[in-house]
């Protein structure tokens, strides 16, 4: 009886794995789509519809486990998942992407020197004009703080500040580099 026992626990146990695994082969990630704003420098947010759930499962919870590949890099399951409607509900995965995202490399031109901070600060005050920024989606504060640049043979991870001058003039980054010679 014993025996008998402990094999129905485990064909329990094979079964159930075995349905598991139907069930999430048979789920498939319909419509990726790219949000239409970056979230910071080179990157972006993606969302797609999860199909295939079947009556009666939770689809939050097969959505928290399907993977995807979004431009060749494999993601194993969303960051977080939604539900669109609460009747004949939609679930969403939704990915935060930060490879391939071009629209979203914002650069730095037009650098300018405006000298000195101030005699004896050994620092030197840089500015420039940050492009490929696209308003109205993208938070400007947000790519701007993000954006690198190599400048004057350093590395910067991002702007000391940023500065939005108005609709024509756009969004400036300024660094202070250090300069002896101040």
């Amino acid at each position: 009886m014993v025996i008998f026992v402990i094999c129905l626990f485990v064909l329990g146990g094979f079964v159930k794995k075995k349905r598991h695994q139907i069930i999430h082969d048979g789920l498939a990630w319909a419509d990726l789509t790219p949000s239409n704003r970056c979230l910071r420098y080179s990157t972006r947010e993606y969302s797609a519809q999860l199909m295939g759930v079947l009556p009666g499962e939770d689809g939050l919870r097969w959505c928290k486990k399907k993977e995807i590949t979004i431009h060749s890099v494999d993601f194993e399951k969303p960051g977080y998942c939604t539900v669109d409607a609460p009747t004949n509900p939609r679930i969403y995965g939704h990915w935060t992407v930060e490879s391939n995202e071009p629209s979203c490399q914002t650069l730095w031109e037009d650098f300018q020197d405006k000298g000195c901070v101030a005699k004896g600060s050994k620092r030197r005050r840089i500015e420039a004009h940050m492009e490929n920024h696209q308003p109205p989606w993208d938070n400007w504060r947000e790519m701007c703080s993000t954006t690198p640049v190599d400048y004057g043979g350093y590395h910067f991870d991002q702007p000391n500040s940023c500065d939005h001058r108005g609709i024509f003039s756009g969004v400036w980054g300024v660094w202070f580099v250090k300069d002896e010679s101040c």
